[in-house]
């Protein structure tokens, strides 16, 4: 869903096909034109992308990052099984463990991320509550890992403009490292709602 950022299109008004004699006016108006484009591109993003925040308890759905080549949260199947399994960006395969689905949170105002990966005993979690903690598989029913499964999304419903996933008892977002590499981790980092790797989408 929603149009990458990296989808420009050129176009050139009073200059295509010519390589001499193209004139100031054309070349101006073929520099409004990639900036209007642009723009388009953006705004498509905007307004096409739903926000994670609209994860729901009846059907799997991918989660997309919202950088430019829009990987999908995926939890590593190279790892020797799913307990503990980290979080990476990878192309969307719509697999197992790209599935997600949204639970009742068991602290108040959260909800937890279970993977179906793993006959969806477990759910997307933290190793701890640290900046640079990278997100991982953790058992879903163990109660000493009910704070590290707990997540929350900011904008006060505002499922367009943001859908960062949030760490509410730290106030770190999922965000990614290298930014929209494949397979950089994700990991929690300082909040930042004009950052465009912490924002994920459906």
């Amino acid at each position: 869903m929603g149009r990458a950022l990296g989808s420009v299109w050129f176009v050139w008004r009073g200059g295509v096909g010519r390589s001499k004699g193209r004139t100031r006016a054309g070349t101006s108006r073929g520099v409004l034109c990639l900036v209007l484009a642009v723009v388009a591109a953006v705004a498509t993003v905007g307004l096409t992308a739903t926000s994670s925040a609209a994860l729901n308890g009846s059907t799997y759905n991918v989660i997309k990052n919202a950088d430019r080549h829009q990987y999908c949260l995926d939890i590593d199947t190279t790892f020797p099984g799913v307990a503990f399994a980290e979080a990476q960006l990878w192309t969307c395969t719509k697999g197992q463990e790209q599935q997600f689905i949204r639970l009742d949170g068991i602290l108040p105002n959260t909800f937890r991320i279970k993977i179906e990966n793993g006959g969806g005993q477990y759910c997307l979690g933290v190793n701890d509550f640290s900046e640079g903690s990278w997100l991982v598989a953790v058992p879903c029913g163990n109660p000493s890992w009910v704070p590290e499964q707990s997540w929350t999304t900011d904008g006060n419903g505002n499922l367009v403009a943001h859908g960062n996933i949030i760490d509410p008892g730290t106030r770190l977002c999922a965000d990614t490292f290298p930014h929209d590499q494949l397979g950089a981790h994700v990991e929690l980092m300082p909040c930042n709602v004009n950052s465009i790797s912490q924002r994920w989408f459906l």
